[in-house]
């Protein structure tokens, strides 16, 4: 789902494309993607009741193992298509636990504390010993 900038993904795309048949659902025109699909969809990426609509009419053609995305924008609507779908993957919820405890006051922080500065040693450290340089074959 979705694809992105081809200076910052053509080379993930490309290296999935080499493991997997894949079909670009996407909600812009594809251009440097078709060389590594098998076909695409043009649609709403986060209308979440076109998506599985298309996905279906997919499947229908294709095998179908997995949804994915690497677009941040559409990881929710990625594990709601699969869950959908009956596809492996994270659960919708779980996705939506890892968002909130990114945003501010949201979820639960870890505790912090201010540490002392470490104390230095006594006496002045001495240099590691080099190792013995390997004797030339020649």
């Amino acid at each position: 789902m979705g694809s992105g900038d081809r200076r910052y993904r053509e080379c993930i795309v490309a290296a999935v494309s080499g493991h997997f048949r894949l079909w670009l659902l996407d909600a812009h025109e594809p251009s440097w993607q078709l060389p590594y699909v098998e076909g695409t969809s043009l649609l709403d990426t986060k209308n979440l009741d076109e998506l599985p609509t298309e996905a279906k009419k997919v499947m229908q053609r294709l095998p179908v193992v997995g949804v994915f995305t690497y677009d941040e924008s559409l990881v929710h609507a990625a594990a709601r298509l699969a869950e959908a779908l009956g596809l492996p993957g994270s659960a919708p919820e779980a996705v939506l636990a890892c968002r909130a405890r990114r945003r501010p006051g949201h979820g639960s922080r870890p505790r912090t504390s201010r540490s002392r500065p470490a104390r230095r040693s006594p006496r002045p450290l001495r240099p590691a010993p080099r190792p013995a340089r390997p004797a030339t074959p020649w």
